[in-house]
């Protein structure tokens, strides 16, 4: 009995196979000039003159998919979700950058602190207790407080686009006309 092999699946499994070689060697900066102790930080893209760097963009994919709760089943669905992250960062670069050149826009320690715990309790919800959230974060190789450290710069982030949008949204006028 002879046995078929299926040349097109065999193609589409090794072709999956290097794109995620590929964007494991991106991420984390493999290269085969360096020594073995030298770490190497590559720049994935830049917004301006702020670089994004493949520590940043696997620093943020790693705190989505906790957030979100996803966990890629395919290679596929693995690079779509790393473009989608690397595309949201690129844009939150472009909103903060504008959000910083106006002098008017600021957030505090107090604000950023109770972002944070917000986000957490909202988070904490989506988990059946508090004891499964924590065995995610430490799945995931982190603390509570390693957590609360990371996503901070997240939340600073995020009031400042927020206060860039209101006042950008402030300005807006719209007539009665315009409303019919």
């Amino acid at each position: 009995m002879t046995r078929q092999i299926n040349s097109s699946r065999i193609f589409r499994s090794a072709s999956a196979g290097l794109v995620a070689i590929f964007v494991l060697l991106i991420l984390f900066g493999i290269d085969n000039n360096c020594d073995a102790g030298e770490p190497i930080e590559r720049i994935v893209a830049t917004v301006g003159s702020d670089p994004i760097l493949a520590s940043e963009l696997a620093a943020q994919i790693q705190l989505m998919a906790i957030q979100r709760g996803i966990r890629p089943r395919n290679d596929s669905e693995l690079v779509q979700f790393q473009e989608q992250i690397l595309d949201d960062l690129i844009a939150e670069r472009l909103m903060l950058a504008e959000a910083r050149k106006d002098t008017t826009i600021a957030v505090t320690d107090e604000q950023i602190e109770m972002g944070i715990e917000e986000h957490i309790s909202n988070l904490v919800q989506q988990f059946p207790s508090d004891e499964v959230f924590l065995e995610e974060l430490s799945r995931e190789g982190m603390t509570l407080r390693s957590f609360k450290k990371k996503l901070r710069p997240e939340i600073e982030n995020q009031l400042l686009k927020q206060q860039l949008i209101n006042r950008k949204l402030s300005s807006i006028a719209i007539s009665n006309k315009e409303v019919y």
